[in-house]
């Protein structure tokens, strides 16, 4: 039931297009206002989209929540506009529960500072359960995680009780979005205030959490941001390890945050990725890496190092030494390698241009290699926010009060492909998705160019003072409900780029993967696929609500098959093919 692969370019072309779909899209909102800080994440295989994800809409008059999912191609496959009544809303990260769920985290302002917001859809796009965490002064969600292991849901962010000065904010929800503990953690020494946290990774059971520790009665350029790096305990969110530090870049500057974080099972290693300048306008701003030893729930420091560009080749006005600021580190299986997501500034102010870049990092043999870095050749001439996911809570002026959109990436299931998500102003308002085959991310094309860094040695200072108390604010669930506005999706920039002999997916004597591939989706009557070994298969038709509507058998032999839906209602569906082997297929369609 296995094909071999033939030694022909064309074969091998036609095989990479079906295989890695590389797209670029652009949605362009119902209102015609502007759009800001998206996140993104990926389904696991089988599920009946390939990624979610969320962000905000203006209408002119209020902000409103977008989630949505997307399909292997890029295309909506539901999407939901929530309009919450307030004078501010945003949806700023996204992460998948059990069941192929959809959760978000925020907040909702309705004019006397933001309140905490959380809501979890299920697998068609329905509201499930929503949560909101009241009673304090400026209070964000900044980023949500989801424990299969412990079957939770963990929110980070920020709260206070009043003005700028708070503390770093953690919450668990369980399995159906209610409520279980919340705790903060503020570190009252050296003349630090206030604490956010910008991403949560969850480290053998437990949880580390990283963001910045600043002063917020004295922001820069008097007062520090320092970084937040510790691993916490999943049943009351207690400190089991302290690890925060100071650091500085070469200027001197001490305006630091943790940004993202990955831990690596395999050689049990967490990889920190935070970001250090002089303010977050006109100075030497850059990522660094911090590698951490896991020993059970111990981190034990090992190396750091900043990469510094010079960026020689930039298109006008990215000349000199402009910020590059990192926003989403992840993980590439496949290669072994990181990928760091982020957006480069022109000098100057934050309404500058902006780009989306990312670059390739090798860590292995405790060095640091450059594998080479992009960026999307759509620059902008409007504010920083614009491009690249984050935004600022409370002062522009202030590093230390920013609160970043860390999940503006994510890779595919296959880990072949990488897909960021980008909010692009104009007259007619829109966001790409784009998505480029990693192995030949080199090639040139309309969309992107490559440029190199060089990579320098780092020390970091250990260790800050951290406490840990019970949250202040109080508990609700307003179940607030969705509408059912559409966008106009387009399709702008396509990127076409031949595979490298060198994947092993593409080496002799490998076989291609099953795959079962919807001809037509959304479809009326006939539903048309493929699968692409040849066998004996039970082929069912299921409801989002698990009923079975349409069973029988067919006999793949070669060429399109078709399944007759006319007597379905109009909605979302699961078709799902099993071979003789027990192997199991499956995608989601639409029926007219």
């Amino acid at each position: 039931m296995k094909r071999i692969l033939l030694f022909k370019a064309l074969l091998l072309l036609t095989i990479f297009n079906v295989r890695a779909q590389p797209f670029q899209q652009s949605f362009t909102n119902a209102f015609g206002y502007s759009c800001d800080h998206y996140s993104i994440e990926t389904f696991s295989e089988g599920g009946p989209a390939s990624y979610a994800a969320a962000g905000t809409f203006f209408n002119g008059a209020q902000t409103i929540m977008h989630i949505f999912t997307l399909d292997q191609f890029g295309l909506i496959v539901w999407e939901n506009y929530v309009n919450l009544g307030a004078t501010d809303a945003r949806a700023l990260d996204v992460t998948i529960g059990s069941d192929y769920q959809v959760a978000i985290t925020g907040f909702l302002d309705f004019g006397g500072g933001p309140e905490l917001y959380a809501a979890l859809y299920d697998m068609a796009g329905s509201l499930v359960n929503d949560f909101q965490f009241t009673g304090g002064i400026n209070t964000s969600g900044s980023n949500i995680i989801y424990s299969r292991t412990n079957d939770q849901y963990i929110i980070g962010g920020f709260e206070s009780s009043g003005g700028l000065a708070g503390s770093a904010l953690l919450i668990a929800l369980d399995g159906g979005f209610n409520y279980q503990w919340s705790t903060n953690y503020d570190a009252q020494c050296d003349g630090f205030d206030m604490a956010v946290i910008n991403e949560i990774v969850e480290v053998n059971e437990h949880y580390f959490i990283t963001g910045n520790f600043s002063g917020a009665s004295a922001p820069y350029p008097n007062g520090q941001s320092q970084v937040l790096a510790a691993m916490v305990e999943n049943s009351s969110g207690a400190i089991i390890d302290n690890e925060s530090f100071v650091a500085t870049n070469t200027l001197g500057g001490q305006q630091a945050m943790g940004i993202s974080a990955h831990f690596n099972e395999g050689n049990s290693t967490l990889v920190l990725m935070y970001n250090v300048s002089v303010s977050p306008t006109v100075d030497e701003n850059r990522p660094y890496i911090t590698v951490y030893e896991v020993s059970g729930v111990d981190l034990n420091y090992a190396y750091s190092y900043r990469i510094d560009d010079t960026f020689g080749a930039n298109p006008s006005p990215f000349v000199n030494n402009p910020n590059w600021t990192g926003l989403k580190l992840l993980y590439n299986r496949s290669a072994d390698t990181y990928l760091i997501f982020g957006m480069i500034e022109a000098y100057g102010g934050l309404d500058d241009r902006v780009l989306s870049v990312y670059q390739e990092i090798d860590l292995n043999s405790g060095g640091l290699v450059a594998a080479g870095k992009l960026w999307t050749q759509s620059d902008i001439a409007t504010g920083y926010l614009a491009q690249g996911g984050f935004y600022a809570l409370f002062d522009d002026a202030t590093l230390s009060t920013e609160v970043y959109t860390p999940e503006t990436a994510t890779l595919n299931v296959d880990g072949e492909n990488f897909v960021n998500i980008v909010p692009v102003p104009g007259s007619s308002i829109s966001y790409d998705v784009f998505s480029s085959a990693l192995n030949t991310a080199y090639a040139s094309s309309a969309c992107i160019e490559e440029f190199k860094p060089d990579l320098v040695p780092h020390d970091i200072y250990s260790n800050l003072c951290l406490n840990v108390n019970t949250a202040a604010g109080t508990i609700g669930n307003p179940l607030y409900g969705e509408s059912a506005t559409s966008s106009t999706q387009n399709t702008t920039c396509i990127v076409n780029m031949s595979p490298s002999l060198e994947n092993p997916e593409f080496v002799e004597g490998n076989s291609i993967k099953n795959e079962l591939s919807l001809i037509a989706n959304p479809a009326q009557d006939i539903l048309r696929f493929t699968i692409t070994e040849t066998g004996t298969y039970s082929l069912k038709v299921i409801s989002m609500e698990g009923q079975l509507l349409i069973s029988n058998e067919i006999e793949n032999i070669a060429g399109q098959n078709e399944i007759n839906i006319d007597h379905l209602a109009a909605g979302i569906y699961l078709l799902v093919a099993v071979d003789s082997d027990g192997q199991t297929l499956q995608k989601q369609f639409v029926k007219k």
